[in-house]
């Protein structure tokens, strides 16, 4: 799923960066200041999920966008999990829904040289 996103995220546009963990997103979002955006599911392998990275990036970045998507969110409750300010994309999506999403959380967001560089 995640080479699909990581397509239809490049043919709109967005330069992505990507992480198969969670402490690789960490290491990339510690070496670039210029992200504006962290998409990820909440099953992750290693030992953190999804919304134990989002928890990290809004306690190191809080003024760091963030969207979480999960096939399971039925099984997850009624999102007390999710952080605040962050938005939620429910599996199986269409590449327009995705776009729809980024589009509203980064609302108005300027782009930095052309396009903004996501994870």
């Amino acid at each position: 799923m995640r080479e699909i996103a990581v397509s239809v995220l490049k043919d709109f546009g967005f330069s992505v960066l990507e992480a198969g963990d969670a402490s690789s997103a960490i290491d990339i979002l510690m070496r670039n200041s210029d992200i504006a955006l962290v998409f990820t599911d909440v099953v992750m392998p290693g030992e953190m999920n999804g919304i134990d990275l989002a928890r990290t990036v809004v306690e190191r970045w809080p003024s760091l966008r963030l969207i979480l998507t999960s096939g399971y969110a039925e099984r997850l409750g009624e999102r007390e999990w999710l952080p605040p300010d962050v938005g939620f994309l429910r599996k199986p999506y269409r590449p327009r829904e995705l776009i729809g999403k980024i589009k509203s959380v980064v609302q108005g967001e300027e782009t930095r040289g052309g396009s903004r560089r996501m994870h």
